[in-house]
């Protein structure tokens, strides 16, 4: 029987941009079915994640591991531990309040374990995918700044120079006017800041007799 070769993915910065477009809505798609294959997650806001008491199941996991290992049926038979945890059955978020559910809490113990191994690539992948964007960047924006800089110059010199670059210079344009936008709104959100806080202060100093 042959081995079947393995073809070795391309570089990503040799794709074609129809091979860029392929491998964008292909990974989109795998991040779908990953998201759906793991149905029923929970999402928190930002408090409960903070104050969640969660955090600390990793350094309990190994005695908890062990302890409903323990409780769990053998061969068939129950536990004779069990018993001893019912009280605790109304605390399980079980099925059964009445019963202690040692087989669900495991379950749901390598479920974090899983999810947290599992975050934890997403955060080396998006990491990897940031750094690459910002390197790839910084190859592009040195050349683009100074091919931009060359296209006012060339629309300058002539008129049909300047109509075929028009769209280009047009969308240029557009972000040079947006960001004095935001420039002068965060001024004007400085100085508003500015005259509350001295409204403030002033409004705290004791009259004058």
């Amino acid at each position: 029987m042959t081995r079947q070769s393995v073809a070795t993915p391309k570089n990503i910065d040799d794709l074609s941009k129809a091979e860029l477009d392929a491998l964008f809505e292909e990974s989109n798609q795998q991040l779908d079915i990953l998201e759906a294959r793991w149905a029923g997650l929970v999402k928190q806001t930002e408090q409960e994640r903070t104050h969640s008491v969660g955090r600390s199941l990793g350094v309990l996991s190994a005695p908890l591991h062990l302890l409903f290992s323990l409780l769990m049926p053998k061969n068939g038979k129950e536990s004779d531990l069990l018993k001893f945890f019912s009280g605790l059955g109304d605390a399980d978020f079980g099925d059964d309040p009445e019963k202690f559910e040692p087989e669900l809490l495991s379950r749901r113990l390598y479920r974090v374990e899983y999810e947290q191994k599992i975050q934890e690539r997403f955060v080396k992948l998006a990491r990897s995918f940031g750094d690459d964007a910002l390197h790839t960047g910084e190859m592009v924006i040195g050349p683009g700044m100074m091919a931009l800089a060359l296209a006012r110059t060339l629309a300058l010199s002539s008129a049909a120079h300047r109509a075929v670059l028009a769209p280009v210079l047009d969308a240029f344009s557009a972000l040079t006017k947006r960001a004095r936008a935001r420039s002068a709104e965060a001024r004007a959100e400085k100085k508003a800041a500015v005259d509350a806080e001295k409204k403030t202060a002033d409004d705290k100093k004791p009259p004058t007799t």
